[in-house]
């Protein structure tokens, strides 16, 4: 059964993910705590394999990605984005992340509204806006 308009939600959603995931590598690059790199790490691991499961998700519904293997084009990049170098896990810093992750877990509500019918689509965006919720699931980093 193919996906109503094109898989739009997921593209998105796939574009979004895609957008945070690179926004916590440049947080990478710009910190040298290794508190802080754990909480980034953790999140874009995260992203990355959600990532790696919507493609095939779509791949197996037909959907193909668009020239140069992109599944959507965003209008407004930098969802995370750290324009500073960022040495704790302060307010500032945990905040952003929050924004960011709650645009996600909308994007995933879309995307579940939109895939009313499709159980093997439910089930994938249920776990995985259920994994938002404590990426440090089975880590011993909690957020300060």
């Amino acid at each position: 059964m193919a996906f109503e308009n094109d898989g739009y939600t997921l593209r998105n959603l796939h574009a979004r993910l895609a957008d945070a995931a690179a926004g916590y590598r440049d947080g990478l690059g710009r910190t040298s705590s290794e508190v802080v790199a754990g909480y980034f790490e953790a999140y874009r691991s995260l992203h990355d394999r959600h990532m790696v499961e919507l493609a095939g998700l779509m791949l197996s519904e037909g959907l193909k990605p668009r020239r140069g293997g992109v599944w959507e084009t965003l209008y407004h990049t930098g969802m995370m984005a750290f324009d500073a170098p960022v040495d704790r896990l302060d307010s500032r810093t945990t905040g952003a992340v929050t924004r960011g992750e709650r645009v996600l877990a909308d994007l995933y509500d879309e995307a579940l509204d939109a895939m009313t019918g499709h159980p093997a689509a439910t089930a994938l965006l249920m776990r995985q806006k259920a994994e938002l919720a404590d990426p440090f699931e089975g880590m011993s980093l909690r957020a300060a």
